[in-house]
């Protein structure tokens, strides 16, 4: 069995699916499944057709969310599929954020008399649309607040200028280091995250951060898989990708500490039973065991 990226832009999937009927292995995609923007859109062009010709040379399926996995059992048929989440070692994240809420390095609750933290990490471009959240910061005056921002980016001089000096919006440039942006997830009480999500939503939640985001199919949004894992009103926020929508949910948020307090413990759930490198694994091998199952089955026809 060869386990491969399956997208029509990886040319090496293109090849492994023309050998494996002369080699005689059987070959299982990982990924995706459809493409974020047609997923977004709800557009089932020439693009998703060329993916679904792509996938369906498959013997099996890895794919990253439940959403994209039933659809793709409707135009494919009897593939074997299995949900792998895209993960990162949250393990280690969530022993992180324990660790500084023992050191009280960790966020404050909320009051009437506490900064609201909000951070952002990730790159400084247009399809992050921070210009939204910067919008909807100018008029939020219910409590006093910051907005710490992680990465750089095309789009960073644009938002300084937007930012206009507001010295409540601080821009700390790009970090690798893993720690130091631990640090602040865990001693912030919302990402504030209007644009595409990925990866950084698992990120959060591993520190107990939930996200504040939009709903994707408006203003070229268009969320990875990995959004699936946020709950609308459990563990984060989608709201309507305009800037009265983020300042209305901000507002909301500072008038109900407890329900905040509430996505956060629900975000560190999610993370400790939903994420991690181990649930990535057991999927692998749950695909290792139906496949070995059905060569079983195929040879035994054989033989008989």
């Amino acid at each position: 069995m060869v386990i491969c990226e399956a997208s029509p832009g990886f040319p090496v999937f293109w090849y492994l699916a023309m050998l494996q009927h002369i080699l005689r292995f059987r070959l299982v995609g990982w990924g995706h499944g459809i493409d974020n923007e047609d997923w977004a859109s709800g557009h089932r062009g020439w693009r998703f057709r060329l993916q679904c010709l792509l996938l369906g040379r498959t013997r099996g399926l890895l794919l990253y969310s439940h959403g994209r996995a039933t659809e793709l059992q409707r135009q494919l048929g009897a593939i074997p599929q299995v949900v792998a989440f895209n993960s990162l070692d949250t393990t280690g994240m969530v022993e992180h954020c324990n660790l500084l809420q023992s050191q009280g390095a960790g966020r404050r609750p909320l009051t009437a008399s506490e900064e609201l933290r909000l951070v952002f990490v990730g790159r400084l471009i247009p399809g992050k649309q921070l210009t939204m959240a910067l919008e909807a910061l100018a008029q939020f005056s219910e409590l006093p607040w910051r907005f710490r921002i992680l990465g750089d980016g095309p789009a960073a001089e644009a938002l300084k200028q937007q930012a206009n000096g507001d010295t409540r919006i601080e821009f700390l440039g790009e970090c690798h280091e893993q720690e130091a942006v631990g640090r602040e997830l865990a001693s912030a009480h919302l990402l504030l995250h209007p644009g595409n999500l990925g990866l950084v939503v698992v990120h959060a939640m591993a520190y107990g951060c939930p996200v504040l985001g939009c709903r994707a199919g408006s203003r070229g949004i268009a969320h990875g898989p990995e959004a699936e894992l946020l709950v609308d009103g459990v563990n984060g926020i989608l709201c309507a990708a305009e800037s009265k929508a983020l300042l209305a949910e901000l507002r909301a948020l500072a008038g109900d500490p407890a329900r905040l307090q509430a996505m956060q413990d629900a975000a560190l759930e999610t993370a400790r039973e939903r994420t991690g490198l181990n649930q990535m694994v057991s999927s692998f091998c749950e695909m290792l065991r139906i496949q070995g199952a059905i060569t079983a089955t195929h040879s035994a026809g054989r033989s008989s």
